[in-house]
């Protein structure tokens, strides 16, 4: 029941990066180098997007096929938007180190705890 899973969630990280980097993509956001940034020159930043699809893909095929995985859906529902808001509002313009800590963390507990929750 795995591979399916798998190869579904490769599919659709692969498909979405495909789309988004394509030049007629109208959602082609570029990243452009700060005193943060690895990179040289402007770069897409479109592939976060595909890897996220393909993440909560996982996340939503597993807890349908695996009952037990729900938790795992929940925690990725809690976690996943306030961390997308955060990243795309620090590439944008800029986020206080302290805010974005906030942020992951709560992304963090979302995962770990969601377990522990009755």
């Amino acid at each position: 029941m795995i591979i399916p899973i798998i190869f579904a969630v490769f599919t659709t990280a692969l498909a979405l990066t495909c789309f988004l980097s394509r030049p007629t993509c109208r959602w082609q956001w570029l990243d452009y180098p700060n005193d943060r940034s690895l990179h040289q020159r402007p770069t897409p930043r479109t592939g976060g997007l595909a890897v996220l699809g393909g993440g909560l893909t996982g996340g939503f095929l597993l807890a349908v096929f695996v009952p037990a995985a729900y938790p795992l859906l929940i925690g990725l529902s809690l976690g996943l938007p306030p961390l997308i808001v955060v990243a795309w509002f620090d590439d944008q313009r800029g986020i206080a180190v302290g805010w974005r800590l906030v942020v992951h963390v709560w992304a963090a507990l979302s995962l770990v705890l969601i377990d522990r929750v009755p």
